[in-house]
């Protein structure tokens, strides 16, 4: 029996079942040494977006501008040598009016998964990061967030980052390489919502590489017709002391004819006490030419602690006369195609 909760309620619902998670592994911290660890991230920023929507500019209090806020609880515990049973539970909320930010029934959004560690490698069941994401992200000196992020062009990484119905299998690393599986289980006839991802990382010293794919069929509404997204990516980057250099490319095709490819390049360079932050993507949508589009974005992080800090962020989405990247709905007041939006931001975080 599946129960849901309109907004209010799954928000209510949400908070108080975070709360019991947080008395519940304090009180087993004090007698068990192997407790969960409860974690997060809480950030909040002030933005002015120019030229999303048609009526104008507007100045927005919004959360997750530089990183998503969250609450966390992870733990392990030791099952005898070598072998570990594992979970995590990670809940996506937004600050500026406490609503969770993965939908108003995702009680754990961003992840929910148990497995086991051992000498061949670790399993993990339940909803979690695709490898495909989790090979591509580092490449982006934005990482997550919104204002500048490559999930804002690269727009079929961002929807498939997290998949439902997942067994994921990492092997031990084999030196500098370490390889991911998974596979999603899409739970309805006709294969609709199945899915599977790879990734094979290298990373030594200065320099890393990754290759990383994925196959997803989408979810549709009878009778619309299942269409499978194929998503291949391939990153490096290189720390060179004075500065980290990345690039990032990545195309993205489906059954239903669309034919998309991504450029990234990027750096980040210690500026000061912070850290500077540039990037520049252009996006090619070979079925339309007129919705190509490029973004530009700058920003810098200064830490005032190990764990909190301020940043600022600005960028620029050009879009083609079609082009509709950064832009709002139609249905939602959103501009004229080929619109270019600029987006600046102003936040803090704090890590606990």
């Amino acid at each position: 029996m599946k129960i849901s909760f309109p907004p209010p309620a799954g928000a209510a619902l949400a908070l108080a079942l975070a709360l019991a998670l947080a008395l519940a592994a304090a009180t087993a911290a004090a007698a068990d040494t192997g407790a969960p660890t409860i974690y997060g991230i809480v950030d909040a920023s002030v933005s002015r977006d120019t030229g999303r929507y048609a009526a104008g500019a507007t100045t927005t209090l919004g959360s997750g501008g530089a990183y998503g806020s969250r609450l966390g609880l992870r733990g392990t515990e030791p099952l005898g040598p070598g072998l570990a049973a594992l979970f995590e539970l990670e809940s996506g909320f937004n600050v500026d009016d406490g609503t969770l930010a993965q939908g108003a029934n995702l009680l754990f959004g961003r992840k929910a998964l148990v497995g086991l560690r051992g000498p061949l490698g670790s399993v993990k069941l339940g909803r979690q990061d695709s490898p495909l994401y989790s090979a591509t992200v580092n490449f982006d000196p934005f990482r997550e967030g919104v204002t500048g992020a490559y999930t804002r062009v690269m727009g079929a990484i961002s929807s498939l980052r997290r998949n439902d119905n997942t067994v994921a299998y990492t092997p031990p690393a084999l030196g500098p390489l370490r390889a991911e599986l998974a596979y999603s289980a899409g739970e309805r006839a006709g294969g609709a919502g199945r899915g599977a991802a790879a990734s094979l990382t290298y990373a030594d010293g200065p320099l890393s590489v990754a290759w990383s794919a994925q196959n997803a069929n989408s979810k549709p509404v009878a009778p619309a017709p299942v269409v499978a997204t194929r998503l291949r990516a391939l990153g490096a980057s290189y720390a060179f002391g004075w500065a980290t250099a990345s690039v990032l490319a990545s195309t993205t095709r489906t059954d239903a004819g669309a034919d998309v490819r991504d450029v990234l390049l990027g750096a980040t360079v210690p500026l000061g006490a912070g850290l500077l932050q540039l990037s520049y993507i252009v996006h090619r949508d070979r079925a339309a030419a007129g919705a190509d589009a490029r973004q530009g974005a700058l920003g810098y992080v200064r830490p005032l602690s190990p764990r909190t800090g301020l940043y600022g962020r600005y960028a620029r989405i050009g879009n083609g006369p079609d082009g509709r990247l950064g832009l709002a709905a139609r249905a939602d007041g959103g501009a004229a195609a080929g619109t270019t939006e600029r987006l600046v931001t102003l936040g803090c975080y704090h890590f606990f």
